[in-house]
């Protein structure tokens, strides 16, 4: 279970559309280590290139999938113009190749606070 320690981290280009409501979906790599993660449990969300945090989440669902199991449109997430498109820049996420076959997790989200914004 998680506690108000627990961070997912953003790219920058990501939390405008959060602060927007059309991001409510993250899509993560078993090398995350968020299999702990359950359904109610409330996160920080950490800006990755600045370090700082911008908002608690709840967690609203949670989905084990595998990197080719991956939509590329699903409605909360950013899309992606193809399945080799969505591998690229999940390659530069991670900093490494990546294969159908690896573990993903579908994270449903919703902002409960903004931080810096009371």
């Amino acid at each position: 279970m998680a506690g108000p320690d627990d961070v997912i981290l953003f790219h920058p280009n990501l939390v405008p559309l959060m602060s927007d409501g059309t991001k409510s979906l993250t899509y993560r790599l078993d090398d995350d280590g968020l299999d702990y993660l359950t359904v109610g449990d409330v996160v920080q969300a950490e800006n990755s290139a600045t370090g700082e945090v911008f908002a608690e989440l709840e967690i609203t669902s949670l989905e084990w999938t595998t990197f080719g199991g991956l939509p590329t449109d699903r409605e909360g997430n950013v899309r992606s113009e193809s399945k080799e498109k969505q591998r690229e820049v999940f390659k530069g996420y991670y900093g490494r190749d990546v294969t159908d076959d690896e573990r993903a997790l579908i994270i449903g989200f919703r902002v409960v606070r903004w931080v810096g914004q009371e």
